[in-house]
């Protein structure tokens, strides 16, 4: 599925919003009832230990992925954190729409 349809804007939004797991093409949603099959992907180091830390401890309820990579997660409390980190180019689109969702749900930390 394009990231450009409506349906995947919605998807994203709705991950933001209802914390729903999806996937669409090379972005997807997970929560932790997903069974947190989560990888660190291409995370530089500081934030690969950051979201471990927070993954082993229980503290991530929700996280987008581009292609293998979180771009972004949910800690408990409703802040989210999405690292300032350059990937290609459609992982930067899916970094863009999601810090759009974010940002348009009153979201915190982006």
């Amino acid at each position: 599925m394009a990231l450009h349809s409506r349906n995947t804007f919605r998807r994203i939004e709705l991950g933001v919003t209802e914390m729903r797991p999806f996937k669409a093409g090379n972005i997807s949603g997970l929560t932790n009832a997903n069974g947190w099959a989560m990888t660190e992907g291409r995370l530089p180091e500081e934030w690969r230990d950051r979201f471990t830390r927070a993954r082993s401890g229980g503290g991530i309820e929700y996280a987008f992925y581009s292609y293998q990579t979180p771009i972004a997660w949910k800690l408990r409390g409703n802040r989210w954190l999405m690292p300032s980190v350059k990937y290609s180019l459609s992982t930067s689109d899916h970094q863009r729409h999601v810090f759009h969702a974010i940002e348009s749900n009153g979201g915190s930390d982006v």
